[in-house]
């Protein structure tokens, strides 16, 4: 079933939380992996072991289905700017029981950068949708697409590269530290987007978790979305946004900031220890159960 699909239908059916045998138990869990950049090609460096991610990732899979999770969701970077390592990474997940959610990273797009190709890969991957949202229980998940204003995911010419060209040589010329080929930005029409969701939940009476590629703290970061700041101005005004869930930056982090829990996930890719995590959603807090790398966290929504 595309992801079309999927997003239409509505949680009961496509993300089983109905019938949780603990009542004291959360209202949902998600599994958690992010960058895991396989490559069945590329050797090994001393930070990233490209061809042991396909094992690791399995692991990981292992888990979430041992541990019964409600969903899974992949934080991009799934492969290393290769096509062909794609049907790996579709067969490991293949193997999950339940649903898995996907955002492109930077990696997921190839070099050079051909929409017609693009088009395919992305639908090899099942992300019909760049930026989308699921309603889950109490809540609702947005997926926000950060390589929508970049210049490794538009064509030359086309008016979003012009727009990611301009704004990353005003970034240089300001010496900002994420003044980088491999970040981006959201544009106006994907925080416009943003907007009416969040009106939405707001009136659902829906907590919210954003989850991106790129992280938005530190808002000056070396991995940091471009426009980290604007968008946390109009998370910041929504007292329903809870947490936002990142990748990108394979070191991981944790920060809080206008009230607001922002967690960076550790990259599968970095290292020979594996990394990733379930996390248990209550009305309350978010309770983050992390493997390898990844730290145990407990949550409590400050506002």
């Amino acid at each position: 079933m595309s992801l079309l699909a999927l997003i239409s239908c509505s949680a009961q059916e496509k993300v089983d939380v109905e019938n949780q045998e603990n009542t004291n138990g959360p209202l949902f869990r998600i599994g958690v992996v992010t960058d895991v950049h396989h490559s069945a090609t590329k050797e090994a460096t001393p930070e990233r072991c490209y061809q042991a991610s396909a094992g690791k990732l399995r692991e990981a899979v292992k888990t979430f289905n041992e541990e019964k999770v409600n969903l899974v969701v992949s934080l991009g970077d799934l492969v290393d700017n290769e096509v062909d390592s794609y049907s790996v990474i579709d067969a490991i997940l293949d193997s999950l029981d339940m649903p898995v959610y996907k955002i492109a990273g930077n990696h997921d797009y190839m070099v050079p950068f051909v929409q017609s190709t693009q088009d395919r890969i992305m639908e090899m991957m099942g992300i019909e949708q760049p930026y989308f949202s699921i309603p889950v229980k109490d809540y609702r998940l947005i997926f926000l697409d950060t390589s929508e204003i970049s210049t490794h995911a538009n064509e030359k010419g086309t008016d979003n590269y012009i727009e990611a060209n301009d704004l990353l040589q005003y970034l240089k010329e300001q010496e900002a530290p994420n003044a980088k080929k491999y970040n981006g930005a959201i544009g106006g029409r994907q925080m416009s987007w943003l907007k009416k969701e969040l009106k939405t939940a707001d009136k659902n009476g829906e907590k919210i978790i954003c989850l991106t590629h790129m992280p938005l703290i530190p808002t000056n970061g070396k991995y940091s979305l471009w426009n980290a700041e604007d968008l946390i101005s109009i998370l910041e005004k929504w007292t329903c946004v809870k947490a936002v869930f990142s990748g990108h930056d394979h070191r991981g982090g944790y920060a809080t900031d206008k009230n607001i829990h922002f967690i960076t996930f550790c990259g599968v890719v970095q290292g020979e220890t594996n990394s990733y995590a379930i996390a248990d959603v209550y009305p309350d807090k978010i309770v983050i159960k992390g493997y390898g790398r990844e730290i145990d966290r407990e949550l409590e929504h400050l506002r």
